[in-house]
C-alpha cells in the first residue's frame, strides 16, 4: 500500500535532503583542496582548460585551422 504524505511533510523531508547535500558538498570542496591543493573551481578551469588544449591540437593534427568550442561561441580562451 502507498502512503499519502503531506506536503509539509514532503517539505520537511526536502529540506533535511538540501542540508545533508549541502553539507556533502563543503565536504567535497574540502577533500578536493586537501588532496589537490585547489579548490572546485580552480579545478573545473584546468579541465576546460586541458580540453581546449587537447581540441586545438586535435585540429593541428588534422590539418583544420577553424577554431571550435568556446573560440566558436565567442567565450575568451582561458589562460594556462
Amino acid at each position: 500500500m502507498s502512503k499519502t504524505k503531506s506536503i509539509s511533510d514532503l517539505v520537511t523531508e526536502l529540506q533535511k535532503e538540501n542540508e545533508r547535500l549541502q553539507s556533502l558538498n563543503k565536504i567535497f570542496i574540502k577533500a578536493c583542496k586537501a588532496e589537490f591543493g585547489y579548490d572546485v573551481d580552480t579545478i573545473h578551469k584546468m579541465l576546460e582548460k586541458q580540453r581546449i588544449y587537447e581540441e586545438r591540437r586535435a585540429m593541428k593534427q588534422q590539418g583544420n585551422t577553424a577554431p571550435t568550442g568556446a573560440v566558436l561561441q565567442g567565450q575568451p580562451v582561458p589562460e594556462m
